[in-house]
């Protein structure tokens, strides 16, 4: 997740437990009542919030796995002779072969 993103979660979760608290005085009493609705809208946003941070976590381990088999696919085919495209002859390296790969998805 970016610092740009995760700063945006903060501020939307700061804001939340903000308005939440400010409807309570300072010694604890209910200063004005937040709905039902509301609280539902905020519980919801939350959620919304922690499933973005948890698809962003999944993205980036995937990523990571991505770069690690085309490091790997670029040592065999280095370590083998095998040239994965006749453009790059020897060339070649893990970014070559994730845009090859990237190439074949979108022609799909």
């Amino acid at each position: 997740m970016t610092k740009e993103q995760e700063e945006a979660i903060k501020e939307i979760k700061t804001y939340i437990h903000d308005y939440t608290m400010e409807s309570f005085d300072d010694n604890g009493y209910t200063r004005y009542e937040i709905s039902e609705e509301e609280q539902n809208f905020f519980n919801n946003i939350d959620k919304l919030l922690n499933l973005l941070k948890e698809k962003d976590a999944e993205i980036e381990k995937r990523d990571k796995m991505i770069d690690l088999m085309a490091e790997r696919i670029n040592w065999l085919c280095k370590t083998n002779g095998i040239l994965l495209d006749k453009e790059h002859e020897e060339d070649f390296n893990e970014e070559d072969i994730k845009q090859y790969f990237e190439r074949k998805v979108e022609d799909d």
